[in-house]
Parts: C-alpha cells; structure tokens; sequence
C-alpha cells in the first residue's frame, strides 16, 4: 500500500494549478519536417576586393626545416640542448620538416 501512496501522491504534483498538463497554446501535433536546402555553388575562398583569385604563390611561407638552421649540428638541437626552445635537451628533430622554431637561426649560406 505504501507504494501505492507514494505514486499517488507523485501524479498530484505534477498537476499544478500553475502548471498544466497541456497549455491551450502547446500543440500536440510532430512539427513538419523542413527540406534540407540546396547546396550553395563552390566559388573560391581566397578572394580579393577586385575579384582575382588569390594564388599560393601571393602567401609568404616563413617557415624553414631544420636543415637550414645554424642550431643543428649533426642530429641534436643545440637550442634545445641550450635551453632556448621548450623541448628535451637531446631533442633531435625531423629535420626536413618545415616548421616554425623559435631557436632557428640562419646559416652563413
């Protein structure tokens, strides 16, 4: 009986005054299911304001590998090895990787 009670009492207050079971201006219908729209025709990304398509050679690519790098000697990051960069002191990169280093310096050549 206790069960029986305790449910009762469960279905009563969810019935509120305050909060009906279902208001007037609450549909109870599924709401329709909207088409998906038309994909939008492809058109270039890289665009100026007179309308020419933008090449990769128009982007400065500042990155460099670690070949270039006066810091490389043999395998090992003397940058690394100093502490300048944050990375392992025996850090030995990919070295013909293009990056961005904070520790690159350029070669005499």
């Amino acid at each position: 009986m206790a069960l029986a009670d305790l449910l009762e009492r469960l279905e009563r207050r969810t019935d509120t005054p305050d909060t009906p079971r279902n208001p007037v201006e609450v549909s109870t219908e599924l709401a329709p299911i909207l088409a998906c729209t038309p994909d939008t025709p492809d058109t270039p990304q890289n665009i100026n304001s007179e309308g020419e398509t933008l090449g990769p050679e128009t982007f400065h690519d500042d990155r460099r590998t670690c070949d270039q790098c006066a810091n490389l000697e043999g395998r090992r990051c003397l940058a690394a090895w100093r502490g300048e960069i944050v990375a392992n002191r025996d850090y030995e990169p990919i070295r013909d990787l293009l990056r961005r280093c904070e520790g690159y310096t350029p070669r005499a050549s």
